[in-house]
């Protein structure tokens, strides 16, 4: 069940990261993330912070397919815009 998680491309959050816009190739494509330790990430639905938001603590989150988003929604490939706190 878990074994095609967390594989592929990997996109590097540095601390202190405030991304309200997704680099080149990124937006709409995170399936999975992890989040490291005494980290928190914020996560939006649409460019420049805006539509749904979801907060992150530190761990992994293999299958964002089962983070819901609303009644009718997920988050996998929904990620637009992030800000990272350590």
């Amino acid at each position: 069940y878990y074994d095609q998680c967390c594989g592929g491309a990997v996109l590097v959050v540095p601390p202190g990261t405030d991304a309200p816009y997704m680099p080149s190739g990124w937006a709409d494509h995170i399936s999975s993330l992890v989040v490291g330790t005494r980290c928190d990430l914020t996560v939006w639905s649409r460019s420049g912070k805006r539509g749904s938001s979801r907060h992150f603590s530190a761990g992994s989150v293999p299958r964002l397919q089962e983070v819901r988003r609303g009644i009718l929604h997920n988050w996998n490939d929904a990620i637009n815009g992030y800000y990272c706190k350590c």
